[in-house]
């Protein structure tokens, strides 16, 4: 029980973090409610968000693989909400290739839509979601040296 708070009142955390754009200290949240809960999905996806949107897509790819991997281990959630996990994961890694590769995010307003609209559970929903379009996302990232750049993408 004390674990399920612990997880409950961090993800809460994480996620105020994400939406005010404290993303370094949402990926030090985030680090470590895995570090405690490391099988908890919505916590690896939430760490894999906090590094993508500190300009780490190459770390968000391996946290959003190994959540992929989680996902289907977990007991509460439907078909549909594994679903709506699947396609955020996937469109997530989309945009990790998309800095990775410095190409522009073209479709990714209309694709984000269509996610929104899957049946999944309206909580499930409410607490992952956090568009990148809400955030300031990272600019570019420089495969060079590993680090973001600051030209923006949209």
């Amino acid at each position: 029980m004390f674990k399920e708070l612990y997880t409950r009142i961090s993800l809460v955390r994480v996620r105020q973090a994400l939406s005010s754009g404290q993303f370094l200290k949402g990926r030090n949240l985030a680090t470590a409610l895995v570090s405690k809960a490391g099988d908890d999905v919505r916590g690896l996806i939430l760490l894999a968000d906090a590094c993508l949107f500190c300009g780490e897509p190459l770390a968000a790819k391996r946290w959003y693989n190994y959540a992929i991997e989680k996902k289907s281990e977990n007991p509460r959630w439907s078909a549909n909400d594994r679903k709506f996990v699947g396609a955020y994961i996937s469109n997530r890694l989309l945009e990790c290739s998309f800095l990775v590769n410095n190409e522009s995010k073209v479709a990714e307003a209309c694709v984000v839509e269509q996610i929104n609209e899957m049946p999944a559970s309206q909580g499930l929903k409410a607490r992952l979601f956090v568009n990148s379009e809400q955030t300031n996302v990272p600019r570019r990232y420089d495969s060079r040296n590993g680090r973001k750049r600051e030209r923006s993408l949209r």
